[in-house]
């Protein structure tokens, strides 16, 4: 659980910093890691096939890499991104994963999915002891009055809880839900917020949220950060995703 919120910081305050080239090599290694996959009957077989495939796939980019290619693969921090993006850029590129990930996140017990826990209330405690509440995973219900953009694919979203009090969010979904007067359920980390980032120009509260799940109320459809399929599936299922030491 850690692990997602530090990929979550990592993209939402530096993706917007990828250069086309290496955006194109995530894509051509992602296609190459979902042609080794091949076929899943579910989600639980992915990740031992995605972790042998990983380094077959490593291996058969670098033997035949153009000398362009091996410059931006070994550039600095590149193959940790690579590394990094790589279940999101599979459920993007690779039709088998996308199946089993959509498949797997479905509720199985439709009396209460995705349910709340904080609240107006809630962020007024908050503000008091900014600290405490750092890192903590927030679900919660709002509607969005301001779409900005911080990068390609990184919107910042300003809403509006139902008392008026106002908050940033940095959606890590990016769907077609991010519109001005749509009313959603967001799912993500309660965060003190950076002094690096375009957001920081328009946030100025000092904290936000990165949400990794998104539901559209008034179709009740979700969106979410791929590589967060666990924590969507516990929550889809009544529980609000603990975060483990």
């Amino acid at each position: 659980m850690r692990k997602l919120k530090l990929v979550l910081i990592a993209l939402f305050l530096f993706g917007s910093t990828y250069c086309q080239s290496l955006e194109n090599l995530q894509k051509k290694f992602a296609t190459k890691v979902c042609d080794c996959i091949g076929e899943l009957d579910n989600y639980e077989q992915l990740k031992p096939k995605l972790n042998k495939c990983y380094d077959s796939t490593m291996n058969y980019i670098f033997n035949g890499a153009t000398s362009e290619e091996i410059k931006f693969y070994t550039g600095s921090g590149n193959l940790k991104l690579i590394s990094q993006n790589l279940e999101q850029n599979l459920n993007t590129y690779c039709p088998t994963v996308k199946r089993v990930s959509k498949e797997f996140i479905l509720p199985s017990n439709k009396a209460n999915p995705y349910p709340t826990n904080f609240s107006s209330h809630d962020l007024q405690k908050a503000k008091e002891n900014l600290s405490a509440w750092d890192g903590r995973i927030i679900a919660f219900d709002a509607k969005i009055i301001e779409v900005a953009s911080v990068g390609p694919n990184r919107p910042y979203l300003k809403v509006q809880l139902d008392t008026g009090e106002e908050l940033w969010v940095g959606s890590m979904a990016n769907s077609k839900y991010e519109t001005v007067g749509n009313s959603v359920r967001l799912l993500g980390y309660f965060a003190l917020t950076q002094l690096e980032g375009l957001h920081a120009n328009l946030n100025k509260l000092g904290y936000h949220v990165l949400a990794f799940g998104i539901v559209d109320l008034k179709l009740m459809q979700i969106a979410y950060f791929s590589g967060s399929e666990v924590q969507i599936r516990e929550w889809s299922n009544g529980k609000i995703p603990q975060v483990r030491k």
